[in-house]
């Protein structure tokens, strides 16, 4: 029941994401992914999304930055963008599960403010999911 309810929400999620060509869950801690929407694509990004995403928010040279901003405060990165000219790849971690992460990749179409607060809000859906 819960592999069902994963996959229903991630095809809801690439539906409400403008462009939106594949979304996974990741584990960061682990570097597990839950699950993952299917593409053309989808062999070679399950190789790399989960493994990426952990870095990015565990290891990364942004997550220092992104401690010696917050020292003493709370320094809980909560979303990476990286854009290229045909892909937007937006990771957005949980707030209710900070250890779980949502991976966007959606096509380029020069408007990335509004494609970002969708992949937050959309992101909101899992916080339930465990």
């Amino acid at each position: 029941m819960l592999v069902r309810k994963l996959r229903s929400l991630l095809a809801q999620a690439q539906q409400e994401v403008p462009l939106c060509q594949c979304v996974a869950l990741v584990d960061l801690g682990t570097g597990l992914l839950f699950g993952m929407t299917e593409n053309e694509h989808s062999e070679h990004l399950r190789e790399y999304m989960a493994a990426a995403a952990a870095n990015i928010f565990q290891h990364s040279p942004v997550r220092h930055l992104d401690d010696a901003m917050h020292a003493g405060g709370p320094n809980q990165l909560r979303a990476v963008i990286a854009v290229s000219e045909r892909l937007v790849h937006v990771t957005v971690r949980s707030a209710v599960h900070p250890d779980r992460a949502l991976v966007f990749v959606c096509l380029n179409n020069d408007d990335v403010h509004p494609l970002v607060e969708q992949c937050r809000i959309v992101a909101a859906y899992f916080d339930d999911l465990f």
